[in-house]
């Protein structure tokens, strides 16, 4: 199988798109994104990035003439004329600067705040309940998980869980103390402990959060 030069040359100006596209994927929650979508965000990502080189090719013009023109990154009108190393090389370090950038701006929630703030829109998030109600950040010791069906209680540090999207929803502690769930009996303690969180349990955030809070604000 051979590959025609106009097909490379589409891989190649779509790469820093892919890049950036998957470190958000992979970095951010968010609920699971159809295929069109997928292609409408890489064309996206990689109009910002040739813009970025655009802009920056034009600074460089300016103020590097001559190694612009050695770069290849500028004509008479200053434009990016054709892939080469150096614009791949560029297009890289754009692609993973946005795509932490952007995985900050989402787990951050800074759309949503800023939304507000203008009084366009009262959503916290585009999450589903379990992920939003995990992924928020708080002031806390742990969380309790009361499983009513074994009369057990857990008490720990969520370190991590799983995607909505995910056939299960399970739930990583550390630190975890298990007690008897009516009683409020210590049974044994564990570093760390696998759940899986079913219809017959609940997640709860303790008082101990609010009572943080209102120390703070006193």
């Amino acid at each position: 199988m051979t590959i025609s030069k106009e097909l490379l040359d589409i891989m190649l100006v779509l790469t820093p798109g892919i890049i950036s596209f998957y470190i958000v994927e992979a970095l951010t929650h968010h609920k699971k994104i159809e295929y069109q979508r997928v292609i409408l965000n890489i064309i996206v990502l990689n109009f910002i990035i040739y813009l970025l080189i655009y802009l920056f090719a034009i600074g460089l013009y300016k103020h590097f003439p001559d190694l612009a023109q050695k770069w290849h990154l500028s004509t008479d009108h200053i434009m990016v004329k054709s892939i080469n190393v150096p614009m791949m090389i560029l297009g890289l370090f754009f692609a993973i600067l946005i795509g932490l950038v952007l995985s900050r701006w989402i787990n951050e929630k800074y759309i949503y705040k800023l939304a507000k703030y203008l009084k366009v829109s009262d959503l916290d998030s585009n999450l589903n309940v379990w992920d939003d109600f995990l992924s928020e950040k708080r002031d806390f010791d742990g969380i309790i998980v009361r499983d009513y069906e074994n009369n057990v209680m857990y008490y720990g540090v969520p370190k991590r869980y799983s995607e909505f999207s995910h056939d299960k929803k399970e739930l990583h502690l550390e630190d975890v103390r298990i007690f008897l769930e009516q009683e409020a009996e210590e049974l044994y303690r564990q570093n760390e402990l696998y759940l899986v969180i079913n219809d017959k349990m609940t997640i709860e955030i303790p008082r101990l959060e609010r009572n943080k809070n209102e120390q703070k604000d006193k």
